[in-house]
């Protein structure tokens, strides 16, 4: 496989692993959250119970909760980064969530924790949303869809016109294709001269003995 096919595809891998497409809601709150500590088999096991509620007019999906852990210090010792994919909230309402891993510190240094909402998606109905504010969440949001796959669709461009230079009559392996063709019939030429000149060289030959007999 060409080496100019092999770059293209890696970095189309590359962008699609990385392509994000979550927009932020400002309408979520956390209220009511509380620090939860058990023992799961052989280890601690930390989790946090909260409330998540949508003063929005419209239900909001998709939502992915960072919670960050601190020590009686202020120090951030842990945290938890989730999403929440099987939850709707719908609008003026709350849900219950409740998320969890496993301790990377004692449980005594867990002293206080913070829960904040990294990005969330609104159900926006269509043919009721305002105009001033709806819409441009929906220009927003395909908006960042180009800009996220510009990258790969620059590739996708420089692959092809590589593709179509190192594969026509002017790449590098149709140039060696035609001089070794050029090369054979050159060498084909040259047999035949000297053929016709060894069979000249006969004919005198022949003819000289001929005079002298």
């Amino acid at each position: 496989m060409p080496v100019f096919t092999k770059v293209p595809l890696l970095f189309l891998f590359l962008v699609f692993s990385t392509t994000s497409f979550a927009n932020e809601d400002s309408s979520l709150a956390i209220d009511n959250s509380s620090v939860i500590m058990s023992d799961y088999k052989d280890s601690v096991w930390v989790s946090v119970v909260g409330e998540i509620k949508n003063s929005g007019t419209y239900p909001v999906e998709d939502v992915i909760l960072e919670i960050r852990f601190f020590d009686d210090k202020g120090n951030l010792i842990d945290a938890i980064t989730e999403s929440l994919y099987s939850i709707v909230i719908p609008r003026n309402d709350s849900v219950v969530f409740k998320l969890g891993t496993s301790a990377t510190m004692p449980e005594e240094s867990y002293s206080s924790h913070k829960v904040r909402v990294i990005s969330s998606y609104g159900n926006y109905p269509s043919g009721s949303c305002d105009s001033s504010s709806v819409p441009q969440k929906t220009d927003n949001r395909w908006k960042k869809l180009l800009i996220s796959w510009s990258p790969m669709l620059l590739l996708i461009a420089v692959w092809v016109l590589l593709a179509r230079r190192y594969s026509g009559r002017k790449s590098p392996q149709q140039k060696m294709v035609n001089l070794m063709e050029q090369q054979v019939e050159t060498g084909e030429q040259t047999k035949s001269d000297i053929q016709r000149l060894a069979d000249a060289a006969e004919q005198l030959a022949k003819s000289s003995i001929d005079k002298s007999t």
